[in-house]
């Protein structure tokens, strides 16, 4: 075998933009036009070159679609199997005040359980000693105007003066 037959010579001629392509990216990559045209053309037949077959765009947007119908299902399985239960408790309030337009206004403090209760959405704020209690009514005051964007009314400020630590919530 000699060297012709081992190293073969290639001649085909290619597009004149093309040639200009060539020329750009070979200088870019400093060598020589030939080294890179057949740089490309080992690189192909070794199938380190991927096709381009769409889109990456494209690809992403396929796969966004199908992650939001896996979720989509998960959340159909989670609330068939995994229905929460509903737990919810009444507080009876100690004091029940009626407004001059008929408005009843609802102490939150629940003297039997020593708790406080948000009437608006029922949230519970309970402690379990003495320092906790005095962070109970501030995380409740907090609460009201984070939530709620309220002050308190007058019953929840007479409430929350008036209210002494008499041991833990139940």
């Amino acid at each position: 075998m000699n060297y012709n037959e081992r190293f073969p010579a290639f001649s085909f001629r290619i597009d004149h933009n093309l040639k200009r392509k060539l020329d750009k990216l070979s200088v870019i990559e400093k060598i020589s036009t030939n080294e890179f045209a057949r740089n490309i053309i080992h690189m192909y037949l070794n199938n380190e070159l991927i096709k381009k077959t769409e889109d990456l765009q494209v690809e992403k947007t396929k796969l966004q679609i199908e992650k939001l119908k896996h979720e989509v299902q998960y959340l159909k399985i989670r609330n068939q199997f995994f229905k929460p239960a509903q737990a919810t408790v009444r507080i009876n309030p100690e004091i029940v005040v009626e407004s001059a337009t008929k408005e009843v206004i609802h102490s939150p403090y629940d003297s039997q359980n020593k708790r406080l209760q948000c009437v608006e959405c029922m949230c519970l704020f309970t402690w379990t000693g003495r320092d906790d209690f005095i962070d109970q009514l501030g995380e409740f005051h907090r609460h009201l105007l984070s939530k709620h964007n309220r002050e308190l009314n007058p019953i929840e400020k007479d409430v929350v003066l008036k209210l002494e630590y008499e041991g833990d919530s139940r």
